[in-house]
């Protein structure tokens, strides 16, 4: 049980680092044109991944 816990504890600290990290190099456009552009919306997968981490985590 303490092992599980410690576990999920680890992959929620995990997800929130990194979701921090990648949050502060995402790039929000000055005009309205680049936000329709797969380069905007390609920044937002790795934040994605960290949240699916930590649902994991809290479900763990």
């Amino acid at each position: 049980m303490k092992k599980r816990k410690l576990n999920a504890v680890i992959f929620m600290t995990i997800a929130l680092v990194f979701a921090i990290i990648f949050y502060s190099n995402s790039v929000f456009p000055q005009n309205l044109g680049a936000y329709f552009k797969p380069k905007y919306y390609g920044q937002f997968g790795p934040i994605a991944i960290c949240i699916e981490l930590f649902i994991a985590g809290f479900y763990l």
